[in-house]
């Protein structure tokens, strides 16, 4: 076991392989490497061209029999949201300070808790816990903070999250319901968009009866009512449009993260720039997508999601 721990301590796990002879987990070496990126796929692909590029294959069950012995930082918060809101520039934000750890969207998270369509749900929450320990490793050892952004889907597992760290505190994030749908019909052929557990729908449907863009809404809404419906108490609920230093020294305040003068000017500065590329200067696009939006699109944005829009709205926080 201790031989075990010692060969995989600065190695992240990041993607579930599913086999006939049982799951195993992919991990990655970042010994004395950042994670910088946007999301957290992009590290893993960054890393493969750095120096002495290593990635190892474990039975699944090994992140259940080391995981917690790897020493990973307890999360201070979670960061859940509609899609397309501001949660990679809050992420960003937070990561602009050494000392917060803060993980951009690790899919293989998703793959875990998805075992619960077919696993027992005691073993998937142990997994799960496993997973978020391994990935809180202090690698550089400055690491003080620890702040995980999920993907939008993963709001629908929010029970079995919040089972394995109640006392984590959650931020929604959300936005205009037609600016959202917008920047998602950009990608139309997005896997997600035709995941049945994302959607609620059977295949079907999702590819006979309706489009990318009603399945898309219809995701949206499922990712808000989970949230409504299981992560109030210990949250803050923010509008995109709220952007602003208050709502930073809000979400700081409820992750518990201390931060000087300096570190916030620090994370502030993240937003000149677009938060999926730094080297791309960002540009308020507000009023470019609602002009971008169809009669179709907002005809579906209503349908589907302008009434838990509303219900958002009310329980936003009060900057």
């Amino acid at each position: 076991m201790q031989e075990a721990i010692t060969e995989l301590s600065g190695f992240l796990p990041f993607q579930m392989i599913r086999g006939n002879e049982g799951n195993a987990l992919a991990w990655c070496d970042f010994r004395d490497v950042p994670l910088e990126a946007p999301f957290f796929i992009r590290d893993i692909v960054r890393r493969a061209f750095l120096p002495n590029p290593k990635f190892v294959t474990t039975p699944l069950e090994t992140l259940l029999e080391i995981g917690p012995s790897l020493n990973g930082l307890q999360p201070d918060g979670f960061i859940f949201h509609m899609s397309a809101c501001g949660s990679t520039l809050l992420a960003n934000m937070l990561r602009a300070v050494p000392g917060n750890l803060s993980l951009g969207e690790p899919n293989v998270l998703y793959d875990l808790l998805a075992l619960s369509r077919v696993e027992n749900r005691l073993d998937v929450v142990k997994l799960f816990r496993g997973g978020v320990n391994a990935l809180g490793q202090k690698r550089l050892g400055i690491e003080e903070h620890y702040v995980i952004k999920f993907g939008s889907a993963m709001t629908l597992f929010l029970p079995l999250i919040i089972e394995a760290f109640p006392d984590v505190p959650r931020v929604f994030l959300y936005r205009d319901p037609v600016e959202v749908l917008v920047s998602n019909m950009r990608m139309p052929t997005q896997e997600w968009l035709f995941e049945a557990e994302v959607t609620g729908l059977d295949s079907e449907v999702m590819t006979e009866r309706n489009t990318a863009l009603e399945n898309c809404a219809l995701a949206l809404q499922r990712s808000i009512q989970a949230f409504i419906n299981y992560g109030l108490g210990n949250h803050l609920i923010a509008n995109y449009s709220q952007f602003s230093p208050s709502l930073l020294e809000r979400i700081l305040n409820l992750f518990n993260l201390s931060a000087t003068p300096t570190e916030i000017e620090r994370m502030l500065a993240v937003r000149k720039n677009h938060a999926h590329g730094r080297e791309t200067l960002f540009e308020p696009d507000a009023d470019k997508k609602q002009r971008l939006a169809s009669a179709r699109l907002r005809a579906v944005a209503r349908e589907y999601l302008q009434e838990d829009y509303t219900r958002l709205e009310a329980m936003r926080v009060r900057l």
